[in-house]
Parts: C-alpha cells; sequence; structure tokens
C-alpha cells in the first residue's frame, strides 16, 4: 500500500502525512456507514477539514459528512450543507484529481431535495445541474429529463429530452436492435428518442401491475392479436436475451410471437418481481418451441404500467437478423499491485457466458428438467440467465467492447441466483471518481454506478473501473473523493438500469488512450470521458482471454466480513 499511497500522494499534490489521513478517514466513513451509524463519524471529518489546511480534498470531506446526514434520513440538513458546498466550490476552481466538486454535489442535492418529498424544489434543482454542467454532457440532461417527467413536468422534460438527441447528433445510430448500453452516445441518443416518443404520444396505461397482467393474459389466452398490439409498448419493446434487454420495432416482434403463438395455449400464468419491473410467467414448456421458456415483460414509466417486451431463450427464432459486433482490440493491463476478482472468497462467478449454450439459458428449447438438473450440476457457477463478454453486438462494444458480466447460480438448482445482494469489492486500490446510487431495485430507467480510478505500474492514474447494477437507493457505501484499498465493498449486486437479472457488469478503461470516440461525459464522474476498455486478465491468477468465456471465476479476496449498506428512512 505504500507505493500505491506515494503515486496518490503525487497525483493528488498531497504530502505523505496528507495522503495517510485522507486514506485512513476514507475506511472509517466506509465502516461508519456499513455498521448503520454514518453521522457517528462527522465529528471526525469536521477536525480533518481543519487539518487539511486549505487542501482542495477538504471539500471531499464536507460532501462525505453531507452525504452522512443524507443516509441517516436528514433530508433538510443535507440540502443545507450541500448548498454551503456548492458556494465555496463556486469561488474555489481548484481542481483535485479530475473531479468537479460542485457538479458531484448539485446531484446529490436533486437526491436530497427527492428524500424530502420537496418535488417543486427538485425539478429546479435537477434544472440547475445541468446548466452548471454546460453543454456536451448528454447524460446528466438525460438524468434530468427522467427526473422531471417523473415529477409531471413535461414541458421542460421535452426540452431536455431534445437536448440530449441534439448534443449526440454526430453518433446517430439504426434505432434497432439496440440495447441500452451505459453512457455511449448512440445509447443515450436512441434512449432520448425513445422517451421522447413515449411523452409526445400519450396513452392510456394502467395504474397497477396487476390489472395489466391480467387483461394481458386474457388477451394471450384467446389469442386476441389486436388487443396484444394495444397492449404493446410503442417506443420502448424490448427482448431480454441474457442479462440484458435489446429494443426492437413493436410490430415485427408481435409479428413473429404470433406466429409462434398460433394455437390455443395453456392460461395458467404467474406475477413475479418487485419494483418497477414484474414478469408475467406463462405455464407453456412445451420443447422444440419458440415460446418454450418465454415471459413478458411488464415495467412502470411516470405516468403507468405497460407491457415492455419478452424475456426469450430462443434469440434465432426473436432476432434473426441479429448484427456482428465490430472487435475492438487493445494491449494488456498494466496495472500494480494486480486485479482481483471484484466480490468475497468463497463463492464463484461466471464470466460472460451467453454465447456458450450449455452453461447458460440462451438457447434452451429442448432442455428438459433432467438436461437442466445435469447443467446445473456441471459446474461451480450454476445454471441460469448469462451475461455478455468481449464484443457482444448490442451492448459490450464500443467503449465497453472488454466489459464481462458476471453471474452465479445455485449449483444443482436452474435458475437460483445467488448474485443478488452479493458484495461487490474493490479489486485494486483506486480513487473512487463518483457514485450514482439513487435508482430503486428494479428500475431499469438507469443502472447504480461506481467508478474508480487506479494507478498503473508507472504510478499515473491511467486506469478506470466501473461496477454497474448495483443496490439502491442509498446502498452505496462509498463516495467521490474516496481512497479505496483492495477489498472494499462498494455495493452489492443488483439489476438497476438495463438488467434482465441480477449481476455485476464490470470494465476497466485505459485513460492513456483518450476517450473512446463513442463515450459520453460521464454523468456520474463529470467531466470524465472513459477510455478504451481492456481485458482485465489476469483476474485473480485466472485467464480471460477472448478464447474464455464462460470460465468460472474464483475470488482470493479474504478477511471480508458480510456487510449491510445503510439507506436513508
Amino acid at each position: 500500500m505504500h507505493d500505491t499511497m506515494e503515486g496518490l500522494a503525487k497525483a493528488a499534490r498531497m504530502t505523505s502525512e496528507q495522503a495517510g489521513r485522507w486514506a485512513a478517514l476514507s475506511a472509517a466513513v466506509v465502516e461508519a456507514r456499513l455498521r448503520g451509524d454514518p453521522i457517528g463519524v462527522n465529528q471526525r471529518i469536521e477536525y480533518e477539514i481543519k487539518r487539511a489546511d486549505g487542501h482542495p480534498v477538504a471539500l471531499g470531506y464536507k460532501y462525505w459528512a453531507a452525504e452522512n446526514l443524507m443516509f441517516a434520513g436528514h433530508a433538510s440538513k443535507t440540502v443545507s450543507a450541500l448548498d454551503s458546498l456548492i458556494g465555496e466550490a463556486e469561488h474555489n476552481k481548484e481542481t483535485w484529481l479530475p473531479i468537479d466538486p460542485m457538479v458531484i454535489a448539485l446531484r446529490r442535492r436533486v437526491d436530497a431535495l427527492w428524500l424530502a418529498r420537496d418535488w417543486k424544489a427538485t425539478a429546479a434543482a435537477a434544472t440547475e445541474m445541468i446548466t452548471a454542467a454546460g453543454s456536451g454532457n448528454p447524460g446528466l440532461a438525460l438524468e434530468a429529463a427522467r427526473i422531471v417527467e417523473n415529477l409531471g413536468d413535461t414541458s421542460e422534460a421535452e426540452r431536455l429530452y431534445r437536448r440530449v438527441i441534439a448534443e449526440s447528433a454526430g453518433s446517430d445510430t439504426a434505432r434497432t436492435p439496440l440495447a441500452a448500453a451505459d453512457e455511449t452516445l448512440p445509447s443515450m441518443r436512441d434512449a432520448a428518442r425513445r422517451d421522447l416518443e413515449r411523452l409526445l404520444t400519450p396513452r392510456d396505461l394502467f395504474l397497477n401491475v396487476e390489472g395489466l397482467a391480467q387483461v394481458l393474459a386474457d388477451a394471450v389466452a384467446s389469442n386476441d392479436h389486436k388487443q396484444l398490439a394495444r397492449l404493446a409498448s410503442r417506443s420502448h419493446f424490448a427482448l431480454s436475451v441474457g442479462a440484458h434487454a435489446i429494443y426492437v420495432e413493436t410490430d415485427a416482434l408481435l409479428e413473429r410471437f404470433a406466429r409462434a403463438l398460433g394455437r390455443p395455449v395453456p392460461d395458467t400464468m404467474e406475477l413475479v418481481g418487485r419494483g418497477r419491473h414484474f414478469r408475467l410467467v406463462p405455464g407453456w414448456l412445451e420443447a422444440g418451441t419458440p415460446l418454450r421458456f418465454v415471459e413478458f415483460v411488464l415495467r412502470r414509466n411516470a405516468r403507468g404500467w405497460e407491457w415492455t417486451g419478452l424475456s426469450v431463450a430462443d434469440l434465432e427464432y426473436w432476432l434473426p437478423d441479429l448484427p456482428h459486433a465490430s472487435p475492438e482490440t487493445n494491449q494488456p493491463l498494466d496495472m500494480r499491485p494486480g486485479l482481483h476478482a471484484p466480490w468475497p472468497a468463497g463463492r464463484k462467478f461466471m464470466a460472460g457466458g451467453f454465447r456458450n449454450p450449455w452453461h447458460g439459458f440462451v438457447a434452451g428449447t429442448s432442455l428438459d428438467p433432467v438436461t437442466l438438473l445435469i447443467r446445473s450440476c456441471s459446474s461451480d457457477c450454476g445454471f441460469g440467465v448469462r451475461g455478455f463478454y468481449y464484443n457482444a453486438a448490442f451492448s459490450h462494444n464500443g467503449p465497453d467492447a472488454f466489459a464481462i458480466d458476471f453471474t452465479s447460480y445455485q449449483r444443482c438448482i436452474p435458475f437460483a441466483n445467488r448474485a443478488d445482494g452479493y458484495p461487490v469489492l474493490a479489486p485494486a486500490r483506486g480513487v473512487v471518481l463518483g457514485v450514482r446510487d439513487r435508482v430503486t431495485s428494479g428500475d431499469d430507467s438507469a443502472a447504480n454506478v461506481v467508478e474508480i480510478i487506479h494507478l498503473s505500474t508507472a504510478g499515473t492514474c491511467r486506469y478506470l473501473s466501473r461496477y454497474l447494477h448495483l443496490a439502491g437507493p442509498m446502498r452505496v457505501p462509498v463516495s467521490a473523493v474516496m481512497f479505496v484499498p483492495t477489498g472494499t465493498t462498494l455495493g452489492f449486486m443488483d439489476d438497476t438500469g438495463n438488467s434482465a437479472t441480477s449481476h455485476l457488469h464490470f470494465s476497466i478503461h485505459d485513460q492513456d488512450r483518450g476517450p473512446h470516440p463513442d463515450a459520453a461525459v460521464s454523468s456520474v464522474s463529470p467531466p470524465i470521458r472513459r477510455g478504451p476498455s481492456v481485458r482485465p486478465t489476469p483476474m485473480a491468477g485466472q485467464r480471460l482471454d477472448d478464447a474464455d468465456e464462460a470460465r468460472c471465476v474464483e475470488s482470493t479476496l479474504t478477511g471480508v466480513r458480510p456487510t449491510v449498506a445503510v439507506r436513508a428512512p
């Protein structure tokens, strides 16, 4: 740790003593949050602010103290503390690492006002946030647009959606098929188009998911294709394949569904899910048909519930013209002191697996219960819905070409997800650049995210790591400007954002190669634009090259106790 702290101290223009105190305070704040006493450490933070002797890190300390107030449920006090911090940041333009403290504080102020249920002030704060960030940040504009739409301000939401489209105009892309990848210019442009289309074409939606599920089940049982067409979302219809969803044209997919349906089907259906995301699971399990394992995805938007797509196994039937990715290339990972697997020892997670039908739920139209059991028992990572690996056609591409989705299921119990709520740990030492943790579990509007900067062997702040789909709200114990040693709890695995099952989306980006042309400014760590991703190999001493998809990776991070992060009441 000594060498790493020296490098970070140099990058942050700190003395060795300041760096040591910074690291110790970071650890104390995380520990206080994990044990459920966030404001218990605020007195120590105040002491360290005085000891910082005017160093810009003091703004970070003040930000941690304000967040602790929010985690403890003191929304009004949080807003006051953040207002004071924002005023100070406006007069102190000295930068510290690639972090903009004012924009980060403005983002958190939106969260605090939302927690206080001051909807008018929340909408105003969202607009103020993107005004302060300036143009060229479509990610923040998209986040603000969705906030004000949820608060009922449709005219402001329309303006912001159009702003996102304009600011990503140089990265147009075919509308379908496209996954809602996180913060790439093409995906944000597509998302804004869809959200704007939904906003401008209002239609009657269901006020509760049970009502929608019943009407949909009746339409399926009676083969009522006109009713199915009326129920289907016109702007957000998607295929859930593997751990993610791919947006498709509604009419084309409904036509294929009608052909597959073709005859009366069992009318037994079960509604399962939570939050804003439910599935209607039918009783059919007929081998050799495209309907085997098909489920109906129901989601809630700002105005109500709608049918937003299908979860399928036989991708070739439902999306026969699936495009191939343009493979990205990169150089070997150069990081010290090495890369661990980002979860505690004692459990294995599969790297990708979507393209490996033996281990994943991808082409299972002929799987009988015995075969499912055999496959589930054949791997320490079990059997279930798998995620994407390198150079996937519709999600892991562009700046995220070498991202990995990690999934884990109970051995010998097919589809028993073991990732949900499992801790995510820092795989290497670094500094937290930004966090988003406002999203509720099951909400597909955005993923909860942590972004961390790491040193290379040359001692430069070269690598950016990202952790997506974390649990929320307020279940991420780290904050921007924190030093995190290897093994620090960053959050807990979940399914926030474009996610069909609880898993961890992990990637590492080489900032020395400059920003990837498709990467947008990060909405959680402005003004960062991530560079091209690199293969995170070796990980915990295990190879993860192109041919190693579906490898069951075992963590070597020991001594990490199970924890539960604090959340605001």
